[in-house]
């Protein structure tokens, strides 16, 4: 799956980034990174919830739509905060930039073989320290919405009949 998403850089700027998840998505991100994606997926989405993810989503583009600068402790209320607490907890706050510098190089047509900690550092510095973790939901839904299926079944699904 692909998708476009503007995200806002350390300067303040917004860029329009591109992202691919696809069926080497899981295998590069556990080349480069030395873990497992879905755990870490599974990890974020068991301490927070995916609703919550959502939210997340939702307080970040007020924050942005209020001309702030990012989102901040200083602008979180306590929901949006105890979030933010929640994910760092669960030791799985690096898989979504991780995930994130994947499939965006995915998308750029990069050599997958040249990339390294120190290419991942150098994307990573370009953004605000919350952009990425308030785009969540939308790095986990193109990942696993790569795993869904598009085609329809030919037949019905059996029904079960009380005898």
């Amino acid at each position: 799956m692909f998708k476009d998403i503007a995200l806002r850089h350390a300067d303040g700027t917004q860029k329009i980034y591109s992202f691919i998840a696809n069926g080497t998505t899981a295998y590069r991100y556990n080349q480069l990174f030395r873990k497992e994606l879905m755990a870490g997926i599974t990890g974020i989405i068991g301490a927070v919830g995916a609703d919550n993810l959502k939210k997340l989503m939702e307080v970040g583009k007020k924050v942005e739509a209020s001309g702030s600068a990012e989102l901040s402790v200083e602008n979180m209320d306590a929901e949006t905060l105890a979030m933010v607490i929640a994910i760092v907890g669960s030791g799985e706050m690096n898989t979504i930039p991780q995930m994130a510098f994947i499939m965006n190089q995915q998308a750029e047509h990069a050599d997958m073989n040249t990339l390294n900690f120190e290419k991942y550092l150098d994307w990573m510095e370009n953004f605000e320290s919350m952009e990425l973790i308030t785009h969540a939901m939308d790095f986990i839904a193109l990942y696993t919405g790569n795993r869904q299926t598009a085609s329809t079944p030919k037949k019905d699904p059996a029904q079960l009949t009380e005898k």
